[in-house]
């Protein structure tokens, strides 16, 4: 166990950029050979290398992402919700745009359309309207925990997953997520952050094989388990890897919401105006034809 301080203003404009919040994960770097009966830990300096190769993952190309949301209540009926994701990156660091709207009666009578712009990277931002008449609000403070839709777990601090790019994190050393071997890093939240009203640390297990996220663990301010994410599939699409599936979990309520990628149509090149929040522009409309269904 060591605490590691990152060089941010280096790694973090290049970046990766996640779905739900946040999140494509690239998963093309050298195999280590781990055997399935041995666990290695790892040292401080490649503790650093290893988050430094995770910040700095992408894609090659812009790309989007046509989702499904169902949200899983302990008790009552799964509400559906579809979406698009259009990802690309900037001076910044990761860049990404979301419409999300409900695709069953439930909810569909009171709930508009939902659009998020999401800036990454080592200026963090979040923005987000309700029906394409209004303009962008940045969404700050306390309002970054609030769910970005009723029904579902998502809010824009889980979309975002601003602690890829906190500075402070210490290395806890290696475990099994599912078949996969994890090192496991623990982020603290910069003092005067909105995220230190709400977060003691959140954890994250990087894949040994490909840096690529795994699991991510939110620990309230108790310590206790707020929520879980877990990668639980990859996709290879047009010659690349993305996310499929993740299953986000409330420890408290013991809702679930899963997260599917539906199509996806990489290498693509979008006008950066698009991520704008003051221009409000129209989003890109892709044709079918480009898109690889899941």
């Amino acid at each position: 166990y060591f605490i590691m301080r990152s060089a941010i203003g280096v790694y973090a404009v290049a970046g990766l950029f996640y779905l739900a919040c946040a999140t494509v994960l690239v998963a093309e770097s050298r195999e280590r050979g781990n055997s399935s009966r041995f666990i290695p830990g790892i040292d401080a300096a490649e503790g650093l290398e290893r988050m430094a190769n995770f910040r700095q993952q992408r894609l090659q190309g812009d790309y989007c992402f046509r989702f499904e949301l169902e949200h899983l209540p302990r008790r009552g009926q799964a509400v559906v919700y579809q979406g698009t994701l259009w990802g690309s990156w900037n001076a910044i660091g990761p860049v990404s745009r979301f419409e999300l709207w409900p695709v069953n009666e439930s909810g569909s009578d009171t709930v508009q359309r939902v659009e998020l712009i999401i800036q990454n990277g080592s200026q963090l931002a979040v923005w987000m309207r309700q029906g394409q008449s209004s303009g962008f609000q940045l969404v700050d403070g306390a309002a970054l925990f609030e769910p970005i839709i009723p029904g579902v777990l998502y809010t824009p601090f889980d979309l975002q997953m601003p602690f890829i790019y906190w500075n402070e994190f210490s290395y806890e050393g290696p475990s099994r997520v599912l078949s996969r071997i994890a090192q496991w890093f623990r982020m603290f939240p910069p003092e005067g952050s909105a995220a230190a009203d709400y977060v003691q640390a959140v954890r994250i297990g990087l894949d040994d094989t490909y840096d690529a996220l795994l699991k991510v663990e939110v620990m309230g301010l108790d310590g206790a388990m707020r929520t879980d994410f877990k990668v639980e599939s990859f996709k290879k699409v047009q010659q690349q890897y993305i996310v499929k599936e993740i299953a986000l979990k409330d420890y408290v309520t013991r809702d679930r919401t899963r997260f599917q990628v539906k199509a996806a149509s990489l290498d693509l090149n979008f006008d950066p105006s698009v991520f704008d929040p003051k221009l409000t522009l129209s989003v890109p409309e892709i044709p079918d034809v480009l898109f690889d269904a899941l």
